[in-house]
């Protein structure tokens, strides 16, 4: 999966700990500290599927 989203190892499996440990609810990000998003969620999602739909062409 890394390589072909050319992508670090160690990044995917950071990635990939919270999803397989907690299922789909490792899928949402935990609460940070910082200023709160500036980015409507729903827009994030289109981000998301898009960038999806093209690494399974």
């Amino acid at each position: 999966m890394a390589a072909k989203l050319d992508l670090d190892t160690q990044t995917v499996g950071k990635w990939q700990r919270p999803s397989v440990k907690r299922r789909g609810a490792g899928l949402h990000d935990e609460p940070r500290s910082g200023a709160p998003r500036t980015i409507d969620v729903s827009r994030i999602e289109a981000v998301v599927v898009r960038t999806l739909e093209k690494c399974q062409r």
